[in-house]
């Protein structure tokens, strides 16, 4: 059986996975763990992925992740941990050795409905849309139980069917 993994990047962010038939099954924050650099758990871990996501059959497990990209006005210590947080990720997709997909959030959005805000929104803007988009067109329990604040979980949910429709038509 072929599984779909959406993946939202950040330290908010989160791992969906759904069924060969598109249904959401397993919808998890992202592992963290403390780097040292401050007082709490402020890292990816990369361990946390690859136990997630290892399977007998690396061919049966599909990933999507967003495409890291800057936004205007964020610092050169935020780009930073961004980058290093993501590097984090990609090593363990690299370890997990399934076909991964890199996706423009613009494109994901596009594919699975997200409407096109007007240019210059806002954040929480595009995540209220995110949300919108996943409580119409995903039915699930996983979802219904999920916060407005739990963005990141939405957007990997979104991801997953967006990984989930891509390879279904190939």
């Amino acid at each position: 059986m072929m599984w779909f993994v959406g993946i939202d990047p950040g330290l908010s962010g989160g791992i969906a996975m759904l069924d060969a038939s598109g249904n959401l099954i397993s919808l998890a924050r992202m592992p963290l763990i403390a780097s040292g650099r401050s007082s709490g758990k402020d890292a990816v871990s990369t361990v946390g992925i690859i136990d997630m996501l290892r399977c007998d059959n690396p061919a049966l497990l599909r990933i999507a992740i967003e495409r890291l990209g800057s936004r205007p006005n964020q610092s050169v210590q935020s780009v930073q941990t961004a980058g290093v947080n993501y590097g984090r990720v990609e090593g363990a997709l690299h370890v997990l050795g399934s076909p991964v997909e890199y996706v423009q959030p613009q494109v994901w959005q596009k594919a699975v409905g997200v409407p096109a805000l007007a240019k210059g929104a806002s954040a929480p803007e595009r995540k209220r849309a995110s949300r919108a988009t996943a409580e119409r067109i995903m039915p699930s329990p996983l979802l219904t139980a999920l916060k407005a604040s739990d963005d990141g979980l939405w957007e990997a949910a979104l991801i997953g069917l967006y990984c989930f429709r891509s390879w279904v038509k190939q």
